[in-house]
Parts: C-alpha cells; structure tokens; sequence
C-alpha cells in the first residue's frame, strides 16, 4: 500500500503494510488533501499589544493589508483591555514613558487571522503604523482551519 504524507507544503511517498496505520492516518490525509483541492492556504493568528490611542488605526491598517478574513467575513478580531510594562533603556525613544523608568500602561491585546501569503504585507503594515519604535506581537501558525462561509 502506497501512502502520501504531507511535510510542509511537499508530499513524501511512504510505504506501509500496517492496517491499524491506515484506519488511523488515512482520514487525517482526505482531510488534508481536500483542504489542498480547495487551495486554502496556511494561516497564522496575529496577536499584538497597542495603547488605545492607535487601536482602531491600527485594526484598520491591518485589516486593509490583508489580516482579518475567514471564510466569507472580513475585519475579524478580537481584543481585551490589559497593562502592559516595560523600562526603557539608553538608547530607546519611547512614545510612552521615560528612560530608566518602570512603566505600567493600559494596552489592548487584539488578535485576527492572517493568510500566509498576506503576513508580508500585513507585517510592513504593522512596523510603519504601530506607535511603539518595537512592537510588540506574536505570531503563531494555526492548523486545521475548515470555515464553513466562503468556500466553494
């Protein structure tokens, strides 16, 4: 029995003679081969920190380049009001706060979806409008993403 494994975006052949191998494995590659017919890309959550003051400038410049979509919706996100901390060091030009000086501020942690082939548009974006001189974000790959709008 000739089986396909999926590793990174190229497919490897594998031999295996092991029923349980194929009761097991064989649904999770239909499932990944028809998220591949259906040309659905890798995605990634964008989680970033911004003072209220530039949150909906932000959101907005972020959602133009790109991020935000799933299925058949746009301008997605999510966000909860925190504090955030930091202590400027030499060297830094803060647009919060001072050098050499604990600084405790209120921030919104927003996240949305961003299509893997729009990450670079969407990470100029947020380097050229976010306010801090060093924004803070992450970036995480999501997998099994199956929306259940927008798919033909």
């Amino acid at each position: 029995m000739l089986i396909f494994r999926l590793i990174g975006e190229k497919f490897t052949k594998i031999v295996f003679f092991c029923p349980i191998f194929v009761l097991i494995f064989v649904p999770v590659l239909d499932k990944a081969l028809h998220l591949l017919k259906q040309g659905r890309e890798a995605m990634y959550k964008l989680i970033v920190f911004v003072p209220q003051s530039a949150k909906e400038t932000l959101k907005s410049a972020l959602f133009e380049a790109g991020a935000g979509g799933y299925g058949a919706y746009e301008s997605c996100s999510w966000e909860v009001l925190g504090e955030g901390q930091f202590k400027p060091k030499n060297g830094a030009n803060p647009y919060i706060g001072v050098l050499d000086t604990i600084e405790v501020v209120p921030e919104y942690r927003l996240e949305m979806l961003v299509d893997k082939s729009r990450w670079p548009a969407v990470q100029k974006v947020l380097y050229r409008i976010h306010p801090y001189e060093e924004p803070v974000f992450d970036l995480i790959e999501v997998v099994d993403i199956d929306p259940k709008t927008g798919v033909d």
